[in-house]
C-alpha cells in the first residue's frame, strides 16, 4: 500500500499539472480574444451603391453566424443612437451564414440598429471590392466620400465596451476627429476562414 508521503507527492504533481493545463488554456483564449485580424486593406474612396451622394457612410463587414459579431453590432448600436442619423449605415453580412439561433439572434440586432441598412454579401464580393478581410471592420467615408477610419469599433474578440476605434468613429461623425485616416486594430476570425463561406 503507497504511503501517504507518496500520495501526497502524487496528488501535487497531479494538481501541478492541472494548474499548468489551466494557464495555459486561459493563456490561449486570451490571447486568441486580443490578437488583432487582418486590417482593410480599403479603397481611398467610396463609389456606388453603398454611397449616397454628400452624406457620410459607415460600412461594417459582419460575418452572418460569427458569435463575436455580436459585440461589434452591439457597439454599432450605441453609435447609431448617438448619432442620430448623421451618417448612413451599411451592415454588409459578408458569407454564407447558418441558420441557427446565432444567426437568428444577429439578424435581429442588425435589423434593430437605428438607420442602418443591411446588404446581403454572400460571396464576399463587396468585402473583398474594400479589402476586409475580418469581421467588424468598420470603415467611415465623409461626406466627399474619402476614406477617413479604417478599423474595429471593439476592444477585443467578442468584448464590448470602450474602444479607441468607437471613440475614433464618434469624433469623426462629429466632424472633430482627426485630419488625417485613422485605424485601430479589427478582431475577429478572417472571412475567408469560415466554414460555412465559400
Amino acid at each position: 500500500m503507497p504511503s501517504i508521503s507518496r500520495l501526497n507527492r502524487r496528488l501535487a504533481a497531479a494538481i501541478v499539472v492541472w494548474a499548468s493545463a489551466a494557464g495555459g488554456g486561459l493563456y490561449a483564449v486570451t490571447a486568441h480574444g486580443a490578437a488583432p485580424g487582418n486590417v482593410a486593406e480599403a479603397p481611398a474612396s467610396l463609389a456606388g451603391n453603398l454611397r449616397s451622394a454628400g452624406r457620410a457612410t459607415i460600412v461594417v463587414t459582419a460575418h452572418p453566424s460569427c458569435p463575436c459579431t455580436r459585440a461589434t453590432l452591439h457597439e454599432l448600436a450605441r453609435i447609431a443612437r448617438e448619432v442620430k442619423g448623421a451618417a448612413d449605415i451599411v451592415l454588409l453580412f459578408a458569407g454564407k451564414g447558418d441558420r441557427d439561433r446565432v444567426a437568428a439572434e444577429l439578424r435581429r440586432s442588425a435589423e434593430g440598429i437605428a438607420g442602418a441598412r443591411v446588404v446581403e454579401d454572400p460571396d464576399r464580393a463587396i468585402a473583398k471590392s474594400l479589402g476586409a478581410h475580418t469581421p467588424g471592420t468598420v470603415l467611415f467615408y465623409d461626406t466627399r466620400g474619402a476614406l477617413r477610419f479604417s478599423g474595429g469599433i471593439t476592444r477585443a474578440r467578442g468584448h464590448e465596451g470602450s474602444s479607441a476605434g468607437a471613440d475614433t468613429l464618434r469624433s469623426l461623425v462629429a466632424e472633430t476627429g482627426p485630419s488625417a485616416p485613422a485605424t485601430t486594430p479589427v478582431y475577429g476570425c478572417p472571412l475567408a476562414s469560415r466554414t460555412s463561406n465559400p
